[in-house]
């Protein structure tokens, strides 16, 4: 499976706005789980599931919410 660069830079925009925020250790663990993969599912894994800890964190906007929605929503699909 190859991931769409849109789902890179879906999540780094979203590490960006929580950033911009001052949620620093959020924009972090994103980052991290971008870079940390070794390969293209593996990164699609780590990304769903920071994304996940960060909606129970409460640390997102409601903007962010839907986003984050959005994109854990496509991420399911495509690891299917």
């Amino acid at each position: 499976m190859t991931a769409r660069p849109y789902y890179y830079a879906e999540a780094q925009g979203i590490a960006l706005s929580i950033f911009e925020r001052g949620e620093f250790d959020w924009s972090r663990k994103i980052e991290d789980a971008i870079a940390g993969g070794a390969t293209g599912t593996e990164i699609l894994l780590r990304m769903r599931f920071t994304m996940r800890e960060l909606l129970e964190s409460g640390a997102a906007t409601t903007q962010e919410e839907g986003t984050i929605r959005t994109l854990i929503e496509e991420l399911d699909g495509v690891l299917r």
